[in-house]
């Protein structure tokens, strides 16, 4: 089973958990239950907005709506039309060299935001030395 068909089976899976209807879904997320039943068909894509939005309706995590037993990652094309403009969003599930490589990323921004506070701080200082050498000049040219 492809990721989208996953996703697509997890979302029935907690909406009947949920004893949800179609009808249900579809009025929660103002839609047609024609349209909300292609979705879970697969007939019509899940922009990512919409996968939040569903997420929110079932009560959970988007995370939940996106897990499968298999590894990979998961692309949703969020285009804002057929033309131009389009978004991909990747997300890794179960990957451990991808989870791996998103921890050190993590490292290295935490790294870089230390380091962007730091810079912060000695720009402060320098404003506050600044400040005080132009009241010293101001005091000796009087």
């Amino acid at each position: 089973m492809n990721k989208q068909d996953q996703i697509r089976q997890n979302i029935r899976d907690i909406r009947e958990d949920k004893n949800l209807t179609q009808a249900d879904m579809a009025e929660r997320l103002s839609m047609s239950v024609t349209g909300y039943a292609k979705l879970e068909r697969g007939e019509t894509n899940i922009s990512i907005e919409r996968l939040h939005r569903i997420a929110q309706v079932l009560g959970v995590d988007v995370i939940e709506l996106m897990a499968s037993n298999n590894d990979g990652v998961v692309v949703f094309n969020n285009s804002n039309d057929n033309f131009s403009n389009s978004t991909n969003f990747s997300i890794a599930l179960g990957n451990p060299a991808l989870e791996g490589e998103i921890k050190h990323l993590n490292y290295i921004i935490l790294a870089k935001n230390e380091l962007l506070d730091a810079r912060e701080r000695e720009i402060e200082s320098l404003k506050q030395q600044i400040d005080a050498l132009q009241k010293v000049i101001e005091t000796l040219e009087k």
